[in-house]
């Protein structure tokens, strides 16, 4: 997939979004204590995560051709340091 420039220039300002709200979501997740609440919010870190690296892989010419919308689907555990 070829990306214009105009692309590649939102997509770069919408990651910076994102790895801010990874953060924030990764502190808020390290500060609760209830357990289903902590699992939801680590299932949207998660899903995130993956949004995140789909993002990255799409903005690397080497590997943006090999990416489709099944990756979006593929995240798996996440390791937080609280």
């Amino acid at each position: 997939m070829i990306l214009k420039m105009i692309d590649l220039s939102l997509m770069a300002e919408h990651l910076a979004v994102h790895k801010a709200e990874l953060a924030k979501l990764g502190s808020l997740i390290c500060s609760l204590e209830e357990q289903e609440s902590k699992q939801v919010a680590t299932e949207q870190y998660m899903i995130m995560k993956n949004h995140v690296k789909v993002m990255v892989a799409l903005m690397d010419p080497d590997q943006n051709e090999k990416i489709g919308i099944n990756d979006l689907h593929k995240w798996g555990s996440v390791q937080l340091n609280c």
